[in-house]
């Protein structure tokens, strides 16, 4: 598909189909996301969204190291699409590549969640009438065994029972819902009205620790990020850390633009406002937003043609 103007911003060694890091793929859906595209062009942009902003981490490959070995490879096919974890990395049909996986999973090694599940048939009586006196999580614990009570013992791989049967293993969601909702403020909604459902939770101490732990660092973190950023060339990819003074490549004559853009910066800023308006969170949170945001606007303000008088500055 032509599109007037578009063809500057998707780098040479894109056009050639060679391989692009992330950075630089952000940076093409951000820019993209900017212009007025047709209908057609902006669903196909959604298709990239997911790799940009999802929760998966991609990391370089840094050094290869060569291992004498003597003995079976397997090669490894899946149906439908051809990409699947192995030892929590995901990999993909090898297809003339024959792919080596370890046949032994250290129990110890895997992601922390799992040490948290418990492993029982059923809970005991000392346990629910626990929950009736609102008791303290850590008063109880030692009534129900969960995974990490047995690493580093013979019952790691073995033992693990269940409280209700089920004909099929496989039976929960294929897809979770964070995926499955659309923006950040239906994923807010119907965690927090998942909340106001339980009686142990208090909707409003959610609202807060999603907003401390979450938005805030991610905010600050893409501020910060969008002040060490680097420029780069939209034709030939060419980076710079300070931005020629001509706005153009020394190496090709390209235009050159920015690597992080507003839209990375603020996007959860809207969200994260509404739900401590919303929720009623604390005046130090609510402050702590304010003060972020009159720092982005005072940065992303466009001043170019603004007339200050000699009051502005008394």
């Amino acid at each position: 598909m032509d599109i007037a103007g578009i063809t500057k911003i998707i780098p040479a060694d894109l056009e050639r189909g060679e391989h692009i890091d992330l950075e630089t793929l952000e940076s093409i859906v951000e820019t993209l996301d900017e212009h007025d595209l047709p209908t057609v062009a902006r669903e196909s942009l959604k298709t990239f969204r997911p790799i940009v902003d999802g929760d998966l981490a991609y990391l370089r490959v840094t050094d290869i190291t060569r291992v004498e070995y003597d003995g079976h490879l397997y090669d490894l096919q899946v149906g439908g699409e051809p990409v699947f974890t192995a030892n929590w990395m995901y990999a993909h049909n090898s297809m003339d590549a024959p792919l080596v996986m370890s046949s032994r999973i250290d129990p110890s090694e895997i992601d922390d969640e799992a040490h948290n599940m418990d492993i029982v048939r059923e809970y005991p009586l000392e346990f629910y009438e626990a929950t009736r006196e609102m008791a303290d999580p850590s008063s109880v614990a030692d009534l129900v065994q969960i995974s990490e009570d047995t690493l580093g013992t013979d019952d790691e791989y073995r033992g693990f029972d269940h409280t209700h049967d089920v004909t099929d293993i496989a039976m929960g969601p294929d897809l979770s819902a964070y995926k499955t909702l659309g923006s950040m403020m239906d994923k807010m909604d119907a965690q927090l009205e998942l909340g106001r459902k339980l009686r142990a939770v208090d909707e409003t101490d959610v609202a807060e620790r999603v907003i401390e732990y979450h938005f805030l660092p991610d905010l600050i973190g893409n501020l910060r990020a969008f002040a060490r950023q680097d420029t780069r060339c939209l034709d030939c990819g060419k980076k710079y850390r300070r931005a020629p003074l001509t706005g153009e490549c020394r190496e090709c004559g390209g235009n050159v633009s920015l690597t992080v853009h507003r839209g990375s910066v603020n996007k959860y800023l809207d969200t994260a406002v509404e739900v401590a308006d919303r929720f009623d969170c604390r005046p130090y949170t609510k402050q702590r937003l304010e003060v972020l945001e009159k720092a982005l606007e005072s940065i992303f303000e466009d001043d170019t043609n603004k007339q200050s008088g000699i009051a502005d500055f008394m």
